[in-house]
């Protein structure tokens, strides 16, 4: 049998499973609109990257940069 425990954060879980913490991020559902062609080409660089698509957007969006407050 495996023991379990968790703490819980903000943004993220602390797992102990084993002899180790592994850490857990809370994720949500993302829905958008995007033409059928751009869609198929998202799957078809995914799949040429063996990523997800998932992944794909993931480091698109920590590649934007943000604007400093004015």
């Amino acid at each position: 049998m495996v023991e379990l425990e968790l703490q819980c954060f903000h943004d993220f879980m602390l797992a102990y499973v084993g002899s180790r913490w592994v850490a857990i991020l809370k994720t949500t559902r993302l829905n958008l609109r995007i033409s059928e062609a751009r869609l198929a080409k998202l799957k078809r660089i995914a799949v040429q990257k063996e990523k997800t698509m998932t992944q794909m957007v993931e480091e698109w969006i920590d590649k934007l940069k943000e604007e400093k407050p004015s």
